[in-house]
């Protein structure tokens, strides 16, 4: 059985996401959304979810929305985002404008999805951008992390440059809406590790 106040984020991000709306329902995408609970690396909604929100997940593979949906209440769809524009699937789900927590995680997709993402229809609050520069030179993910400020734009900043995960390295930058979270507490972190944030922030369990 599913614990309704796990974290199931891989470094935290969940938890941060609840502290920083201050426990406030909203609406989430997840983007590579796995089961929806573990597969392959946690899931970073499935607190939300537990704590009144609602959202999308998306994943290419079956198998993995097949559990989502047996264990999640949130709708999930599967999808080939190098095939299929997100634009189209948010439209289709009758998602809102305004979203307030987009977690984006599609490893081999980033570039398609970055070239396609639907800024002009769409609002973020808050992004938790998976960039692996961990990985350095590697043809996957070389330069992603300067196109996704291109691709967000100016109406977005980087509250936390470069989220560590340990014995990786850097793994993601988390961006904010700058007008949409105008009135929220901010401390601008770079290079930490999760620990580190949720200190910074004084979440403390």
């Amino acid at each position: 059985m599913l614990q309704k106040f796990k974290s199931y984020s891989q470094i935290a991000q969940d938890k941060f996401v609840l502290n920083f709306f201050e426990n406030k329902s909203g609406y989430f995408l997840d983007l590579g959304c796995g089961d929806g609970f573990s597969e392959p690396c946690g899931n970073n909604t499935l607190l939300l979810e537990n704590s009144g929100w609602d959202g999308l997940g998306i994943d290419f593979n079956q198998s993995y929305i097949n559990n989502f949906l047996l264990n999640r209440k949130s709708k999930a769809v599967c999808a080939d985002l190098t095939k299929t524009k997100l634009k189209e699937i948010l439209q289709n789900n009758n998602c809102p404008k305004i979203i307030d927590f987009l977690s984006f995680d599609v490893d081999q997709a980033t570039e398609s999805v970055l070239n396609s993402f639907p800024s002009e229809d769409f609002k973020f609050k808050f992004i938790a951008f998976e960039h692996n520069l961990y990985l350095g030179d590697s043809s996957i993910y070389s330069g992603l992390k300067e196109k996704a400020k291109k691709i967000f734009g100016p109406d977005y900043e980087i509250l936390i440059d470069n989220v560590k995960l340990e014995n990786h390295g850097a793994v993601e930058d988390w961006y904010v809406n700058k007008e949409l979270t105008c009135n929220l507490k901010k401390v601008y972190l770079k290079d930490v590790y999760p620990n580190e944030i949720l200190k910074a922030y004084e979440i403390w369990n």
